[in-house]
């Protein structure tokens, strides 16, 4: 990974990549196109609920490429949410699903294929960055099994492990220590920008694809079920005999940009990610890496650059994660301080000078944006809720009569929850009309009489 470089700055045209985009499929629901959804809803995904006879209405916008509607039957542990089934198109361009309003207590919400956040190590200390970065990632570069591996495992991030060197003759021993981890990997990261290391080589890049792909082999004998990973940003896009090697499973696509300009770096990527879909296969995803360095930009720039990766990645269903470049700066004065740095700069110390230039760490508007953004990919809505939404389902249960209406105070989320939740009708229930909420994070419950509600997603 490198801290700068040259990369590309000719763009195709904007139709070319909005034609390409509406081919995507959703990840979630296995639903065919019609000719009555054919663009993107503006200003976000609206979650709809309405009655009809003796059962409910859940609508959103076609296409909301990305989106899918999840069901889950209660809310303990936030983990039981499955795709809903029956989902449609109707004539007046929305998906739609129908659910009996007298089924048990239920609860909907959409949900966005973007599922990961985490930042390249850039360290030899990454107990630290866990320490740092713990509530706001879910998943971390780690350098093999250990203490680090451990403490990011028990802060519930998944691990992205350096494949082994399989001509180590040590490396069965390498094999068995990392075995115990596969269930919480997230990948084997393979190789860092074969593209660059070829430097315009083709015969050398047939031979890193190759090894690639003979390192990948290997892994699948011992941890069939754990990704692969390489990066790709130099220039893959000149060379005649291009591919991506097989086997790999996740791209991350250097998104720095060739200078501080956010809309220039924007059509770099673009560019980029559009020469690469056709590459792809229908399994294979997308990881875009915006720069977090100022090498390339300004702390404003760089969080320009940051909202702009979070936008479309939350739009493309190929997008899987964001994976920024990276935490840690250049270096940091130690000695100046009076602060030992032999095992990396201490955990959460952000007082010590920096010397050259500054990461996401040491910038702490950016570092602020990325927790932000981090825990938005994380959980949606229920990020900073969650006791709160816990203590107000059980409050629903034991008084089933009342009902209870808030909205998040999150920032804004790649996860829009909507949620309906059966209550007697013995008429004890005054009407209550739905307020009007103008945010985009609303969150809300209501009894069996369903009324018509719409909540914003971003």
């Amino acid at each position: 990974m490198r801290r700068g470089g040259r990369f590309l700055t000719s763009s195709l045209l904007f139709f070319l990549i909005f034609r390409h985009t509406q081919k995507a499929l959703l990840l979630t629901l296995a639903i065919l196109w019609s000719h009555w959804c054919q663009s993107e809803p503006g200003g976000g995904v609206t979650l709809e609920i309405a009655p009809t006879n003796t059962n409910a209405i859940v609508s959103w916008p076609c296409p909301s490429r990305g989106f899918g509607l999840e069901f889950a039957t209660n809310l303990v542990g936030m983990t039981n949410w499955q795709p809903a089934t029956g989902t449609s198109v109707s004539n007046s361009g929305l998906w739609q699903v129908t659910a009996p309003a007298s089924q048990p207590s239920g609860f909907f919400r959409l949900k966005n294929h973007l599922q990961y956040f985490g930042f390249w190590a850039g360290s030899v200390a990454p107990g630290g960055s866990i320490i740092e970065q713990r509530g706001s990632v879910n998943f971390t570069m780690s350098y093999g099994p250990g203490p680090s591996a451990d403490l990011a495992v028990a802060s519930g991030m998944k691990l992205m492990f350096f494949a082994p060197d399989f001509s180590d003759p040590n490396v069965q021993a390498q094999l068995d220590a990392m075995r115990p981890y596969a269930s919480n990997m997230l990948a084997f990261f393979t190789r860092d920008e074969p593209d660059c290391v070829a430097n315009g080589d083709t015969n050398e890049l047939d031979q890193l694809i190759a090894s690639i792909e003979s390192q990948v082999s290997q892994l699948r004998v011992s941890f069939p079920q754990v990704p692969t990973m390489m990066t790709l940003g130099c220039a893959f896009w000149s060379y005649s005999n291009f591919r991506i090697p097989q086997g790999i499973d996740y791209i991350a696509l250097e998104s720095y940009g060739s200078s501080g300009d956010p809309g220039a770096t924007r059509n770099e990527w673009m560019s980029k990610l559009e020469f690469l879909r056709p590459y792809l296969n229908s399994s294979q995803r997308i990881f875009l890496m915006p720069g977090a360095t100022e090498g390339y930009g300004t702390e404003t720039q760089l969080i320009q650059k940051a909202n702009d990766i979070f936008t479309y990645a939350q739009t493309d269903p190929l997008v899987m994660g964001v994976f920024p470049f990276d935490w840690y700066s250049d270096n940091y004065d130690c000695a100046d301080a009076g602060v030992f740095c032999g095992n990396g700069v201490p955990a959460t110390n952000y007082s010590i000078s920096v010397i050259g230039n500054r990461s996401a760490r040491d910038l702490p508007n950016l570092r602020a944006r990325y927790i932000q953004i981090g825990r938005s990919i994380m959980n949606g809505p229920f990020l900073d809720h969650r006791g709160f939404l816990r203590k107000l389902a059980e409050r629903m249960e034991q008084r089933p009569s009342s009902i209870f209406s808030t909205r998040t105070s999150a920032p804004p989320t790649s996860a829009c929850e909507s949620t309906r939740v059966q209550t007697p009708t013995n008429g004890m229930l005054a009407p209550w009309p739905w307020m009007n909420w103008p945010s985009v994070r609303d969150f809300a419950l209501w009894p069996s009489q369903l009324r018509a509600k719409k909540i914003s997603c971003v």
